[in-house]
């Protein structure tokens, strides 16, 4: 019997428009080497008639749970997973032809890796149109890469050693957390700009779109503030980007959330603009990231008194 050597896991919510794109890139790519795990994440439409067509496939399996968020849903899939890699694949984009051959050769190239990061292509909805492609960088800065979580293979011992997943606050995942994590605790990273397989498509009505802000710059702040707390890391340049995102997020967070009349946000909001630019203006000596620190810590405290 072959071992499992790529598991792909997709979430999937209310995704009976979009769906079918996904099948038609990748269902055909299977091997007894791979395996599908698509989670029904307690849609309400007719997602699970379109599975049905592919619910027999020995290589796809499919599960259902209650609403949880799709955080929530990737973490049930590396779970249940059994290959010796993982990939992730949203239910509104797809596979490059041929990607799945090509993705298990690089795969016994690389045996000693634990993440795979690899090229981001995107194009709109229609099939047929233009695929626009960005490397990914050679440099990755403050364990942060530029590109989304969904542009790398991760070797599934690594995630679960380490205990790495999804956050599933409020049903927002948040992918940059799980870009941190994962890149923040191993060395054995693989750039690998030769090796594209994912497919991005412009959905207008996926959450980055349709998500009122106001919450999710407010969800995104909590993460990051957790995020801080939890890290075990002692790169001063790491803990400084994690907090200057958090910040960030405060700042979107009192933007649109700003009322013409509502003196004490706006006052809020000149403060944290104040902070800001104390970050980007001031030197990066040693006594002077403390002193960076130091306002970031508290303009974190600001996150939970709303």
């Amino acid at each position: 019997m072959c071992s499992i050597k790529l598991s792909i896991l997709t979430p999937a919510y209310n995704a009976e428009k979009v769906i079918d794109h996904a099948i038609d890139s990748l269902i055909n790519q299977l091997t007894e080497e791979t395996e599908w795990i698509i989670i029904n994440d307690g849609s309400t439409d007719h997602t699970l008639d379109k599975l049905d067509k592919i619910k027999n496939n020995p290589f796809v399996q499919i599960i259902t749970s209650k609403n949880g968020g799709a955080g929530r849903a990737r973490n049930l899939g590396i779970k249940h997973a059994r290959g010796e890699w993982i990939a992730f694949l949203d239910a509104d984009d797809g596979y490059s032809r041929n990607s799945i051959p090509t993705i298990l050769r690089y795969l016994s190239r690389y045996s000693v890796s634990d993440i795979i990061y690899t090229p981001r292509m995107k194009q709109t909805m229609d099939p047929h149109s233009s695929v626009q492609t960005d490397l990914p960088e050679t440099l990755i800065k403050n364990n942060m890469p530029r590109l989304e979580f969904w542009t790398s293979l991760y070797r599934r011992d690594y995630l679960l050693k380490n205990r790495i997943s999804f956050y599933e606050y409020r049903e927002q995942d948040v992918e940059t957390a799980f870009r941190y994590l994962a890149f923040s605790r191993t060395q054995k990273i693989t750039v690998e700009p030769k090796l594209r397989f994912y497919i991005q498509r412009d959905n207008p009505d996926s959450n980055t779109h349709t998500w009122n802000l106001y919450n999710l710059y407010y969800i995104k702040a909590l993460i990051y503030a957790d995020l801080i707390q939890h890290t075990d890391t002692t790169e001063t340049a790491s803990i400084i980007m994690l907090k200057s995102v958090a910040l960030s997020c405060m700042i979107n967070y009192a933007k649109v959330n700003l009322k013409e009349k509502d003196s004490k946000i706006h006052n809020r909001l000149k403060q944290l603009y104040y902070i800001k630019n104390i970050i980007t203006h001031t030197p990066g000596s040693s006594v002077k990231l403390e002193i960076k620190k130091l306002f970031l810590t508290l303009a974190l405290c600001w996150i939970k008194k709303g």
